[in-house]
């Protein structure tokens, strides 16, 4: 499960670099999920790959 959550945030980091040059949109939804992905990985448990669906929905 732990590489279930790395991925995305590695995904991600790509989307909040893109922030500098393509504008603030790119940036909050970096961090954004970056954010969510350990929030959701300590709180929700056995659901986690469900939430990851939902918050990786966006990007």
């Amino acid at each position: 499960m732990d590489s279930g959550g790395r991925w995305p945030v590695y995904f991600v980091l790509f989307y909040a670099l893109a922030g500098f040059w393509f504008g603030d949109t790119f940036a909050a939804i970096g961090l954004g999920i970056s954010a969510l992905t350990p929030i959701g990985f300590f709180a929700i448990g056995e659901a986690f790959p469900l939430w990851m669906a939902f918050v990786t929905a966006a990007a």
